[in-house]
């Protein structure tokens, strides 16, 4: 039996085993790990949940990014706590920072 890393053993069991076929590119290299979605299949589904929410798709895209203009009346459930080389979001019932996007939180 052919070795396989850990890594791609778990892409063959999630995805299948021709899924490392399906995704490489002309030099070879894999284009990506996880399945990507394309342009339009994005563009179908923004307009869907725009539509859904009764929201224009540009402020469904500001949602989704974090890019929100809260004021501090509203309870986020975070604060973010400063220490001397950086800082970190806790959890906290009377919270009111944002966590952006990407950030990961206990």
């Amino acid at each position: 039996m052919r070795f396989m890393s850990r890594l791609n053993q778990d892409v063959v069991w999630r995805y299948g085993p021709d899924y490392h076929a399906r995704s490489r590119v002309s030099s070879g290299a894999f284009a990506s790990i996880l399945p990507v979605i394309s342009g339009e299949r994005a563009l179908e589904i923004e307009q869907r949940l725009a539509d859904l929410l009764d929201v224009e798709v540009d402020q469904l895209r500001d949602y989704l990014a974090g890019n929100i203009g809260a004021s501090t009346a509203r309870k986020t459930g975070f604060r973010f706590v400063r220490g001397t080389h950086g800082g970190q979001y806790v959890r906290d019932r009377e919270g009111t920072d944002i966590v952006r996007a990407g950030v990961s939180v206990p």
